[in-house]
């Protein structure tokens, strides 16, 4: 007899022992218990078996499981269990091959460990779903390869017409307003990603000093793969004041002729760092003298045959641009 409060039907032992009935599916969400109760015979005792709850659920559910293929010995990795309906509760316990690997509560639809492979070779992960009130349990696995350890990475930071690459953890000296572009490789071939903190600036794989003070730190990073582990260098770039520049009107050092008036720069020129250019005869004071004129030009004024030395100087600005200094050594005839 198949009980399920009331008796609902009996039916006769085949000659192997067995009982089977079909059983109407409730049309509303319940749980049900079943107890079948066998009547005895000549030959045996009467006896009921321990009762057996079936959840009903308006709908079935579903658990899928979310696992890298390829996994690295000793490398942690994450098991995602999702459910459906998302609204479902209960627990999915994880486990590879026949060792728990942990158990996690089920939280908007999914569930989740680390792992960390202690062996190589092929596994079966699964991941066993509780059920919940109105969510039948469930079961999802897949097959998984462990291989051993990847190789260390090795990057190559070089910066173009220099005299030789970066070394990891060392430093550099850059000059305020120096630019330079960066070739980087690595031994894996995966690409190489630069990222720069500090008063430099980073466009693409060019670095440029924006300060002749303090330091900026450049990064360059991998990400695993092709066989290789992931790999990361630092850099220190050591910022020093550079030099400044002015577009000067002055002719190259060489020869003027007596009488002639040679323009020296535009009126009130400055330097790329914003310093005011002043003019200065150095030597020949009685060969050629700086003269301006009504607008502010400056301008040389070769009044006799011989040496007439001349200088432009601009302040330089502390910390960041070095004094601006540019001779002329002109001859008179």
């Amino acid at each position: 007899s198949y009980l399920d409060g009331t008796a609902i039907a009996s039916i006769a032992v085949n000659a192997r022992g067995q009982a089977a009935l079909v059983i109407q599916v409730p049309s509303e969400p319940q749980s049900v218990s079943f107890v079948a109760t066998y009547l005895g015979d000549g030959s045996a005792k009467a006896s009921s078996s321990s009762p057996d709850a079936v959840l009903i659920t308006p709908t079935g559910s579903t658990v899928a499981l979310s696992v890298p293929q390829t996994n690295v010995l000793r490398v942690p990795t994450t098991l995602v269990a999702t459910i459906t309906p998302a609204s479902a509760g209960g627990t999915v316990t994880f486990s590879v091959g026949n060792v728990v690997v942990g158990s996690q509560a089920v939280a908007k639809g999914q569930a989740s460990v680390e792992w960390t492979p202690q062996g190589a070779g092929a596994f079966t992960v699964s991941a066993s779903y509780s059920g919940d009130r109105g969510t039948p349990r469930g079961t999802a696995t897949n097959q998984v390869v462990v291989v051993a350890e990847t190789r260390a990475d090795s990057i190559t930071v070089d910066p173009v017409g220099a005299a030789g690459a970066w070394v990891p953890g060392g430093s550099v000296t850059f000059m305020n307003g120096t630019s330079m572009a960066l070739a980087t490789s690595s031994t894996s071939n995966m690409p190489v990603q630069l990222a720069e903190s500090g008063p430099c600036m980073l466009a693409g794989n060019r670095l440029t000093a924006r300060s002749g003070s303090g330091s900026c730190t450049v990064t360059a990073l991998t990400r695993s793969g092709n066989g290789f582990s992931g790999a990361a260098n630092t850099y220190r770039v050591l910022l020093t004041p550079g030099w400044q520049t002015a577009r000067l009107a002055a002719p190259a050092s060489g020869v003027v002729n007596r009488g002639a008036v040679v323009k020296l720069g535009k009126p009130n020129l400055r330097t790329t760092a914003g310093q005011l250019v002043t003019w200065k005869v150095t030597a020949g004071k009685a060969q050629c003298a700086v003269v301006f004129t009504s607008d502010g030009t400056a301008k040389l004024k070769a009044r006799k045959r011989g040496p007439c030395n001349i200088r432009a100087t601009a302040p330089g600005v502390d910390g960041q641009w070095n004094r601006y200094a540019v001779y002329r050594a002109y001859v008179i005839r």
